[in-house]
């Protein structure tokens, strides 16, 4: 058994290796104009939290001033002048995922954490289009193409920046698929989606629901755990952080915040909320009472449609629905495969209108195969 484990081993150590130099490559290739001259675009959004968390450690306020110039001069080397003001608008409790990466050096500690996310997304992906694949390798291969194509955006343009809400997506799957199998680590993991909580409070709140009302006591006491030991040591290292992180989210200006619900006009924003609230019921309420599927995907989009998020990284966390669903028939196959792909329109939207387009138009598209995945009766036709 041993012997058998070894290839995959090195292949995972080789992909991993692969990322990192990757990403080493891309450090000085990936330049961008900024106040003060080029500025890297590989690690640009991991320097808030690699200098707030070095701060934490000097027992500073990563929220005030001080840390946000210290942030903008790591980025752009001075104040950002008008660019992304690169504040730390993270919880604290953060403290003990970064830790280890803050006692490098930024450059490398930048791509080292970088190339650690390209490797579990890279994983994550595979792991998908095995399932959609349903052990057909011909299947198997030209959904791994497809679903690589589709995330190619979100994989250049903000994994390679070292965005943390794709760690939150890791943590909602990763605790989604062990749940029923090792409850306490599966709790523990849901914890973990909760680093970057702009879009993941909603599913987790209904996650822990679930598990709730299933009575699944060893779930809650690993959520309850970790949460526990990230809070205290971020209680620890810098005091009472909650003003500062809830004054940080309520400052206006700088990087604008995309919410659908301000996008709209009303009444089409209330009937956005509407449908997306009644979308969590409903899956809720017929999981519940059928034992079906639907109610994680349905939590995960209310999330992604209902809370305003900094910009259109957090809407790939849509693609986890497509983990929920165990069998397809044909037409769920081909709803699935246009959702994959569909971020790919906005090429054709002039660039005012892209992110705006983005943030309604996305969520939408996964409402809809959602409908279409767990609503159809249809026999399955695909061949294993």
């Amino acid at each position: 058994m041993k012997s058998e484990k070894r290839p995959l081993l090195f292949a995972q150590l080789f992909l991993l290796l692969v990322c990192i130099l990757a990403m080493a490559w891309l450090w000085d290739r990936w330049m961008l104009e900024g106040p003060h001259g080029p500025y890297r675009w590989v690690g640009m959004d991991f320097a808030p939290f690699w200098v707030g968390v070095r701060e934490m450690f000097h027992g500073a306020n990563p929220y005030g001033p001080e840390t946000t110039l210290k942030i903008q001069q790591v980025v752009y080397g001075g104040p950002a002048l008008g660019e992304d003001p690169m504040m730390f608008v993270y919880p604290a409790w953060l403290f003990l995922i970064i830790a280890p990466f803050s006692l490098l050096p930024y450059q490398w500690a930048a791509i080292l954490y970088i190339g650690i996310l390209l490797w579990a997304m890279l994983n994550f992906l595979y792991q998908l289009a095995l399932a959609l694949g349903r052990k057909n390798f011909l299947a198997q291969s030209l959904w791994l193409v497809w679903i690589l194509l589709g995330g190619l955006p979100f994989l250049v343009i903000s994994v390679t920046k070292g965005q943390l809400g794709y760690l939150s997506l890791l943590a909602l799957f990763g605790a989604h698929s062990l749940w029923k199998k090792r409850p306490v680590m599966a709790g523990m993991i849901l914890g973990l989606a909760l680093i970057k909580p702009t879009v993941t409070v909603i599913p987790v709140a209904v996650f822990l629901l679930w598990v709730l009302l299933e009575k699944n006591w060893k779930f809650l006491a690993g959520f309850a755990g970790l949460m526990a030991v990230l809070l205290s040591a971020s209680l620890l290292a810098v005091g009472n952080w909650f003003p500062g992180y809830f004054g940080m989210l309520g400052i206006k200006g700088g990087m604008s915040a995309f919410w659908s619900l301000e996008i709209l006009p009303t009444p089409w924003n209330i009937l956005y909320a509407v449908l997306f609230i009644g979308l969590g019921a409903f899956s809720f309420y017929s999981s519940r009472k059928r034992k079906n599927t639907g109610w994680f995907s349905a939590a995960v989009l209310m999330g992604i449609a209902l809370t305003p998020m900094r910009w259109m990284y957090d809407l790939f966390l849509g693609i986890l629905v497509l983990t929920e669903k165990k069998e397809y028939s044909l037409s769920q196959t081909v709803a699935a495969a246009i959702a994959v792909l569909s971020p790919w329109v906005l090429i054709f939207f002039p660039e005012a209108d892209r992110w705006n387009a983005a943030v309604i138009g996305i969520p939408l598209i996964w409402a809809l195969t959602w409908f279409v995945l767990f609503t159809n009766n249809e026999v399955n036709t695909l061949e294993s």
